[in-house]
């Protein structure tokens, strides 16, 4: 797939440059001098642009498509800290500390970005000092938003999975499921979703909970899901615990991220458990001798 292109004269760029949340509200003489100190780059699906523990020096703002952001977390698959997309800007700690990276940064889809050396912003903004309060807000409210959203999700996120573990019903488990996989697959992902239930002695995917804009067609019994495995992520396939996430019309879960695995396994793990349960309490019904009156 090649990457997005981008316009090449200046009138242009400078209109795509107050478009973007950073230098929304500056006058096309400002945009003038910030498109000096400005490099476009285009990059591929699965780019990393940096790598949490590397240099950071530089400021990048997203003109269109979409960069995940994630952190590695000690003896576990790394969190996701947010997706990005058309106008949002990244890498803003490098204007407030010096440091190596605090997280990583991946296009998730073709995507054309803004490069802005820190140094060199900073330098504009002392040029320009009326300007500075108006950028450094902006730059400290993105931040104070990432890390906000990071503690909170993630406590939420956490008492979502503690409370599927201890689920006692398959109900329950859609239900802890559903509330889990909203924050796992994103508020800015386009379309919808269904969570399957996979029946080995049926063998049928029982759609369970979906959300967003989804055919009717999807939400029924199946033998097959239509699209092929390519559009959809499944965790313990022909277990009891089968749980299958389909997005229709969508490469998103090609994309699988590290939050959405836990939530399936974890949710696949539980969902076993309790079938293996409920199938053990019947085995047990069915041995005892009936109670005659």
């Amino acid at each position: 797939m090649a990457a997005k292109e981008y316009p090449r004269d200046r009138r242009t760029l400078v209109a795509r440059l107050g478009q973007l949340n950073l230098f929304s509200g500056l006058s096309k003489k400002e945009l003038v001098g910030v498109l000096a100190i400005t490099t476009w780059k285009k990059l591929t699906e699965g780019t990393v642009i940096f790598e949490e523990g590397g240099p950071g020096t530089a400021v990048y703002l997203i003109e269109r498509g979409k960069v995940l952001i994630s952190k590695n977390q000690k003896n576990a698959e790394p969190q996701d800290v947010a997706i990005l997309s058309d106008g949002d800007f990244f890498g803003e700690m490098s204007l407030l500390q010096s440091g190596p990276r605090s997280a990583t940064a991946k296009a998730l889809e073709d995507t054309l970005i803004v490069v802005i050396e820190g140094r060199e912003l900073l330098r504009w903004v002392k040029k320009n000092p009326s300007l500075s309060v108006d950028v450094g807000i902006k730059v400290l409210r993105a931040t104070s938003e990432r890390l906000r959203q990071t503690t909170q999700d993630m406590s939420v996120f956490h008492r979502l999975t503690e409370s599927i573990l201890e689920a006692k019903t398959k109900e329950k488990i859609f239900e802890l499921t559903a509330g889990a996989l909203g924050m796992a697959i994103g508020p800015k992902e386009a379309g919808g979703w269904v969570l399957y239930a996979y029946n080995p002695h049926l063998e049928e995917f029982h759609p369970e909970r979906h959300a967003g804009d989804v055919p009717g067609e999807l939400l029924v019994n199946k033998k097959e899901l239509p699209g092929g495995r390519a559009e959809f992520s499944v965790y313990h396939f022909g277990s009891n615990g089968s749980l299958v996430v389909f997005k229709p019309n969508s490469r998103a879960l090609l994309k699988s991220t590290p939050l959405l695995k836990a939530v399936l396994r974890l949710a696949a793990s539980s969902l076993a458990n309790v079938i293996s349960q409920t199938e053990s309490e019947l085995r047990l019904r069915l041995k005892s001798p009936s109670v005659s009156a």
